[in-house]
């Protein structure tokens, strides 16, 4: 009934229900000796947004009818950009160039808003020091609450994965096809001489602004590009970041474990020593009034530990010293190995 009325083509239903990605589908059908132009163009379903529309126009009474369905910031927008170009509202391709125009915009604000955030991650892995001198300042545009302090790389690398995904969505694919679609269909449409009440001039200005968002929209996808190439950069500089953090913490941990190893050598052979001095009469005890004797022969359990804990030492220098000009003699071989 609602298909009938309004004369839409028969296939947008399917169309609709699939949510299927139509960039603007002109059909031309023979009805009574007079050409028929069926419009169907929709939009990927985004998350915050969807946008569908199904046009016929009949050259008999020269209107456009059809159904238009889109979320209500979009549709503010349409009807903004439509009473600037009220002179071109007989044109059935009108419709779809201000959807055309509408997504080309969303394409803009999306990646403006995705060269702040990889400004930010920029600021905050230093790369750009060089060239911006903030000091503890916020970025421009930036909420209060994100502040210059010590970079957090996983919190990094969550930001430049999101705004990777958002410029991979099926938007940047729906401007470009969208764009040759309506270029396409309003040639077809002059092409078929049919009447559609606009004059040549009117046609003209209609064509020029086409072309006018279509320079828009190409410059908008470079820019896609080069922000998908930045953010590759990007999160090569931070793996090599968090590669960085990692070796430094690795070598931090190294050091203690050295210095307890050294302190673990100093002490082991006198508590080695001290055991085995324990069973001669070093240390005695006075009966009389529980007082510590200390015996004489004291001297001779440091004149043995100082020499053994030096010995120590000494050995296990010389044998870290053994054991890496060993491994450099082997790496040698092999990169001779190679050569041949």
């Amino acid at each position: 009934m609602v298909i009938t009325k309004l004369r839409l083509p028969r296939a947008y239903l399917l169309d609709f229900a699939r949510k299927q990605y139509v960039p603007a589908r002109l059909t031309i059908t023979e009805k009574k000796n007079e050409q028929n132009f069926d419009i169907v163009c929709q939009s990927p379903n985004f998350r915050k947004s969807f946008t569908t529309m199904a046009l016929s126009y009949d050259p008999q009474v020269r209107t456009t009818t059809g159904f238009l369905g889109l979320t209500t910031g979009q549709m503010r927008e349409i009807l903004e950009i439509l009473d600037q170009l009220d002179c071109y509202a007989a044109h059935p391709i009108l419709l779809p160039i201000l959807m055309y125009a509408v997504c080309s915009n969303m394409l803009r604000r999306q990646l403006r808003d995705v060269n702040r955030e990889v400004d930010f991650v920029q600021h905050q892995t230093g790369l750009l020091d060089g060239y911006l001198r903030k000091g503890s300042a916020t970025l421009s545009g930036k909420s209060p609450d994100r502040k210059w302090e010590k970079p957090d790389y996983d919190d990094l690398h969550r930001i430049l994965v999101e705004q990777h995904a958002s410029l991979t969505t099926d938007l940047s694919y729906f401007v470009s096809d969208l764009g040759l679609a309506c270029t396409e269909a309003m040639h077809t449409i002059k092409a078929s001489g049919t009447d559609v009440s606009i004059t040549s001039d009117t046609y003209i200005e209609m064509h020029s602004y086409l072309l006018q968002l279509k320079n828009s929209a190409e410059f908008q996808l470079q820019h896609r590009e080069r922000m998908l190439s930045r953010i590759d950069m990007q999160l090569k500089v931070l793996y090599n970041l968090m590669q960085q953090n990692i070796a430094n913490q690795t070598l931090r941990d190294s050091s203690t474990m050295k210095g307890i190893a050294l302190l673990t050598m100093v002490f082991l052979p006198s508590t080695a020593l001290a055991a085995i001095f324990s069973m001669s009469p070093f240390f005695s005890g006075d009966p009389n009034n529980s007082r510590l004797i200390v015996s004489g022969n004291i001297w001779v359990f440091w004149a043995t530990a100082i020499p053994v804990t030096i010995a120590v030492i000494v050995i296990f220098a010389v044998w870290t010293e053994w054991a890496e000009f060993r491994r450099f003699l082997s790496s040698g071989r092999i990169e001779q190995a190679s050569a041949v």
